[in-house]
């Protein structure tokens, strides 16, 4: 389609309007709402487009493109819990995505610094997350069958998840 295109071509903005008018006649063309969200976060539109990708899945549960992109725009603003969170939800759905795994770890390696860094200031611990002996963050599958895939320590979604709720205050 045109507005497509205009993607293609770097025309943003007039990208923008098209995905938007044709979202003015069909409001629950999910697919729309996604592109609409891509326009809008290469213009640099980030929180627009996040709210784009939450209505893409709004009308269409398992979009899974739209949810991989709204994790991908909460982690490029910064909302570390939150994306963990989504990226989680991609991990319960497709346990074996490596790409989103490894997010996962990279977030919880981040928010393991900032959590020494915590310690070192005397800082209180989450008492849902223990340490080995050398300090790094142990996390246990509560029950989840890691994927075969995936190494063990990447494959832990419940873990995850637990530690998310909490990271909102070490980030």
């Amino acid at each position: 389609n045109l507005a497509d295109l205009l993607v293609a071509q770097g025309r943003l903005e007039e990208a923008i309007v098209e995905y938007r008018g044709a979202l003015a006649t069909q409001p629950d063309d999910a697919d729309a709402w996604n592109n609409l969200g891509v326009a809008l976060e290469k213009s640099g539109r980030g929180v627009e487009a996040g709210e784009a990708y939450a209505a893409a899945i709004e009308r269409r549960p398992d979009h899974d493109e739209a949810r991989r992109n709204l994790a991908d725009a909460l982690l490029d603003q910064g909302m570390l819990d939150r994306a963990v969170t989504v990226y989680s939800d991609i991990l319960e759905r497709a346990p074996c995505d490596v790409e989103v795994a490894k997010i996962i770890d990279t977030v919880l390696e981040s928010w393991e610094a900032r959590r020494h860094e915590d310690l070192a200031s005397h800082t209180s611990v989450d008492s849902n997350v223990s340490s080995n002996s050398e300090g790094s963050l142990k996390l246990s599958s509560r029950g989840i069958p890691p994927c075969k895939k995936l190494p063990a320590s990447l494959s832990h979604t419940a873990a995850v998840a637990a530690v998310a709720a909490r990271a909102a205050e070490y980030v």
